[in-house]
């Protein structure tokens, strides 16, 4: 996700054409947003080939289409959310950024830290922080077993990256009238 996502904004800084995107009608919460989805919009499309794998296994199985849907549309459902919060963390780190290889790196960073961080403060601190990291609340979600709360974090979380990026626009909007 991080390639993917490293050019969204690091590269408009870096060839000034982000200050010709904001000379146009449309807000910054549109341009942010629609950078996302346009990106969200495009590894969703990548996961569309693996439904082949579902009639494939559904073909082989005995008797046939013996499979539970509902762990395979939670499983859908949790990577689709795991997908969303990458996206937004890798456009957090492209609007910090000025440059598309450090973008890279802060995103790959950042997605780390919210996959695998807690589970190391964990061991660190002996104290449970497990139940805050991405990884927990995928499993969660993926198991079958449709969790509002997992469901509730990957949304507050999304919700939180997003107002980040807008509060950092607006900040650069602001420092530079300044």
């Amino acid at each position: 996700t991080p390639a993917i996502c490293m050019r969204l904004f690091s590269e408009e800084f870096e060839l000034g054409t982000f200050n010709l995107l904001r000379s146009l009608p449309i807000s910054i919460e549109r341009i942010i947003f629609s950078k996302i989805l346009s990106q969200i919009f495009l590894l969703a499309i990548i996961l569309v080939p693996t439904i082949i794998f579902i009639y494939s296994i559904g073909t082989l199985s005995s008797p046939a289409f013996n499979i539970d849907l509902g762990i395979i549309f939670s499983a859908y459902l949790s990577l689709l959310l795991l997908i969303i919060v990458f996206v937004c963390l890798s456009a957090l780190a492209s609007s910090m950024a000025n440059k598309q290889a450090l973008s890279f790196v802060l995103g790959v960073f950042l997605n780390f830290v919210f996959w695998q961080g807690p589970q190391e403060m964990s061991k660190i601190f002996n104290f449970d922080f497990t139940f805050q990291s991405l990884n927990y609340h995928f499993q969660n979600i993926s198991r079958g077993v449709l969790d509002f709360s997992s469901v509730g974090f990957y949304l507050g979380l999304i919700l939180m990256i997003m107002g980040l990026i807008i509060l950092r626009f607006r900040w650069n909007y602001l420092k530079s009238k300044i």
